[in-house]
């Protein structure tokens, strides 16, 4: 992502090359036109592969600037099975309900915006969006909605969207904020969204709010509550079938961990993932859990009578699948193969790294000072 450069120089990733433009720090605010430093620079999961020491020492990896992943299916024992869905540039995408339908943002040169693909008619897909970055797509549980994030520029607010399907209706901004915004699930019967939001003085916080996507006058955001805030990341909130437990994620050992607990009162809290977890799924009983970490994929089983206990993880399959912002993997309800990004053989070559000293002294030569 972008970082301070020497001299109060703002680097950053535009498509394949690397920028830079003078930053007045005390305001916060470019200043001057960005200049064009380095192309050719290869992308991977949307974010150029670049980094400036201390020293002044530029490193990049130089390589393919565009390569398109695939959706494919994989069963319990590891088995492939192609979709028709076109290849993309896929970003953290989410099944309807039913199974039938996905909805995945897809990464352009000027943004992301959200698609639907019928998984049985997938080369009509239907747009959603048509401007800005748009993440975290989850359905709401009974089909009828989607609802997403959207940033508009740098460094400005990142808005909740809400869209009903059946509607030609624009995406509705339903909650703004200033700080960053993960979609976790919506609940259409409690009518309550999880997700998390960086906190004051904390990173990401767990959270749930009242949502009406039915009320008469449109959709109505209602009260919202902090379910966790720690100094840590607590992210991928799943509520269980039943209501009475929920699934997270945590950083708080150091690395990802998959973490059950009492809902809402995060009691009776078990750490079910030994070795890093993420981006979990309950299965439609609530006795198990299936969560991915790196390439592969794990299974636990869980009790919670007369005190909660889980199974050791279980490998179900692995292979070289991508790991997208968001949940990188869904199931249909039941649970038998799973949908993931197969990792683009673009991806999967040794690129070259190069290496340019002294590039803090070519940065003050091509950003010079602007006068105020």
């Amino acid at each position: 992502g972008p970082r301070l450069g020497p001299g109060g120089v703002l680097l950053f990733s535009q498509a394949d090359r690397l920028m830079a433009a003078r930053l007045d720090e005390r305001r916060t605010r470019v200043v001057g036109e960005p200049v064009g430093l380095v192309g050719s620079i290869k992308q991977a999961r949307s974010a150029g592969q670049w980094a400036l020491s201390d020293e002044g020492t530029l490193v990049y990896a130089a390589g393919p600037t565009k390569s398109a992943s695939t959706f494919v299916w994989v069963d319990r024992e590891g088995l492939r099975e192609p979709t028709r869905i076109p290849p993309g540039d896929f970003r953290g995408f989410s099944l309807s309900p039913d199974g039938r339908q996905l909805a995945v943002p897809v990464t352009e040169s000027a943004g992301a915006d959200v698609w639907v693909f019928d998984l049985e008619r997938p080369q009509a897909p239907r747009r959603i969006t048509f401007d800005g970055w748009n993440n975290h797509v989850v359905w709401s549980s009974d089909g009828r909605w989607l609802l997403f994030t959207t940033t508009t520029g740098e460094g400005g607010p990142c808005s909740i969207r809400v869209k009903e399907l059946a509607s030609r209706t624009e995406p509705l901004v339903v909650y703004e904020s200033l700080r960053g915004l993960l979609l976790h699930q919506y609940d259409s019967e409690a009518r309550e969204l999880f997700f998390s939001e960086v906190g004051d003085g904390t990173l990401h916080d767990m959270k749930v709010a009242g949502l009406d996507l039915a009320a008469e006058s449109g959709p109505r955001w209602g009260e919202m509550r902090v379910i966790s805030a720690t100094p840590h990341h607590e992210v991928f909130a799943r509520i269980s079938p039943d209501r009475r437990r929920i699934a997270y994620n945590s950083d708080e050992t150091g690395r990802w961990e998959v973490y059950v607990a009492t809902y809402p009162e995060l009691a009776e809290r078990i750490r079910i993932s030994d070795a890093g977890g993420e981006e979990m799924q309950w299965s439609r009983d609530g006795a198990r859990i299936v969560y991915r970490w790196g390439s592969a994929w794990f299974e636990v089983e869980l009790a919670f009578e007369p005190a909660p206990a889980s199974s050791a993880p279980r490998l179900l399959f692995q292979g070289p699948f991508y790991n997208t912002p968001g949940m990188s993997w869904d199931a249909p309800p039941d649970g038998q193969r799973f949908l993931v990004i197969e990792e683009p053989e673009l991806e999967r070559l040794v690129t070259t790294l190069e290496v340019i000293t002294g590039f803090d002294t070519e940065l003050r030569r091509r950003v010079p000072e602007v006068s105020r």
